[in-house]
């Protein structure tokens, strides 16, 4: 997990106060900073975020006063860098690319919460980069580099001869994996994870029939 040089401000939408009670104890224990502030009716969420808008709102998907997707335009108009976390009490896939669609950055149950103060600091990191080479910096390659390591889906590039060139960071998690695979196989991959090779077969399949069509 990567830091940011300056406390996160971040804004809970619940009615349940064991949410705040349990991210104030994850975030103390990650030695992440960050202050936090719930709310639980739309005028409170208007007031606060005018008054302070924060880097982070997470929203409880059990929350029914009403309907949270209508702060996604307030958030967004606000601040290009706010992100909005949906946390919600079970895995359901229709639910979360429903979320998704609306507007949300990502989709957690309560099971995953520990993951949040990671997500939180690598996207205001990446956030804060991206903004500096906007403003000015030539450094293209990074630039791309980027992007493509804030994307939320698995990016990876082979060579002809089915070697990784690059993997962003959704693709594999460990800096220190994807630092290893690169110039090697799906099947180096495989031998070192004792997975079984007809994965690697089936990717190597893929990039072959790419090449061809």
């Amino acid at each position: 997990m990567r830091h940011v040089n300056y406390p996160l401000h971040i804004l809970i939408l619940d009615e349940s106060s064991e949410t705040l009670s349990h991210l104030e104890q994850l975030f103390k224990k990650t030695r992440c900073i960050a202050s936090f502030h719930q709310v639980c009716v739309y005028e409170q969420f208007v007031r606060h975020i005018e008054q302070r808008p924060p880097d982070a709102v997470l929203i409880s998907s059990t929350l029914q006063k009403w309907d949270t997707r209508s702060i996604f335009p307030i958030c967004h108009a606000t601040s290009e860098t706010m992100s909005i976390i949906v946390i919600r009490g079970s895995d359901d896939t229709r639910q979360a690319v429903e979320w998704m669609k609306a507007g949300a950055d990502d989709y957690l149950t309560v099971e995953e919460l520990d993951r949040l103060p990671g997500i939180l600091t690598d996207r205001q990191q990446d956030r804060a980069e991206l903004t500096s080479y906007l403003n000015g910096s030539d450094n293209t390659l990074k630039f791309y580099q980027l992007v493509l390591d804030s994307m939320p889906f698995q990016i990876g590039v082979y060579d002809v001869d089915g070697r990784y060139c690059y993997l962003n960071r959704t693709s594999v998690k460990s800096p220190e994996m994807r630092q290893w695979l690169i110039g090697r196989t799906d099947f180096d991959y495989c031998r070192k994870r004792n997975l079984s090779m007809a994965i690697a077969e089936q990717r190597q399949d893929a990039i072959k029939r790419c090449l061809t069509e």
